[in-house]
């Protein structure tokens, strides 16, 4: 009953909008607005609560994945995912030398109004490609290997952007050229923030970067997003061995 009362409380509302001054995650508002049936005593997690779960991931997990690909049969992808927090990001070079074909790098679009966690100053997204760049340079982790990068949680940034302009975390947005306010104007700026790391370093990568735009929640989405990448994986490495 508190916290039903604490959540229809105006000012906490306001609160909620404002959460990029607080480091309030974006799955408060479907946990509190679900708490009558949260609290009772035969709940059990749901497909879409367990989606909105948030824990900060720590050190690196190994998943391995049986998947049928197209016309050419069954492969195993297997993933390694490594926190993302600064304080983990030391433990990432022991994978620089291992045999990896493909980097998955994944940012949350939505956060470029959002400072660090770790230090309240520093934006989110700015971190983001300052952190790509680094890892470009060291050891040239990207050289003769398949990049994707995928601007996740891309519902939340569509909704965003209409009202919270780009320009609120780059200040060299060409606002004369483009729309600050336009998600596809934005994507286009974004990317090419990426692209230009590429550039700069004279990295070649094992085919042309895929950028794309994802919504972890819509699982057709990533569904569709996984097939799209693994057929697209399998067809590199035969290329790479002169089978196709």
């Amino acid at each position: 009953e508190r916290i039903r009362t604490l959540w229809t409380d105006t000012g906490i509302q306001e609160t909620l909008r404002k959460r990029h001054y607080y480091q309030i995650h974006d799955n408060v508002a479907y946990f509190l607005e679900r708490v009558d049936e949260l609290v009772k005593s035969t709940y059990v997690p749901s497909f879409e609560d367990y989606l909105r779960i948030r824990t900060r991931s720590t050190g690196f997990s190994q998943t391995k994945l049986i998947a049928n690909i197209d016309r050419f049969g069954q492969h195993i992808f297997e993933f390694t995912d490594v926190g993302g927090q600064r304080s983990e990001r030391k433990k990432w070079m022991r994978f620089i030398y291992e045999d990896i074909n493909a980097v998955l790098y994944v940012i949350a679009i939505s956060d470029y109004d959002l400072k660090l966690f770790e230090d309240n100053k520093t934006n989110r997204l700015v971190e983001a490609i300052n952190l790509f760049k680094t890892i470009m340079i060291k050891g040239k982790f990207f050289g003769g290997k398949s990049v994707l990068l995928f601007f996740n949680k891309y519902d939340l940034f569509k909704k965003k952007i209409k009202e919270v302009p780009i320009t609120v975390a780059f200040d060299d947005f060409p606002s004369n050229e483009m729309n600050p306010n336009d998600e596809d104007d934005v994507v286009r700026f974004v990317a090419g923030k990426f692209l230009q790391v590429f550039e700069d370093q004279n990295v070649t990568l094992a085919g042309p970067l895929h950028i794309l735009r994802t919504t972890a929640l819509d699982t057709d989405n990533i569904d569709k997003v996984f097939k799209d990448i693994t057929l697209d994986l399998v067809k590199q490495n035969l290329r790479n061995y002169g089978i196709m």
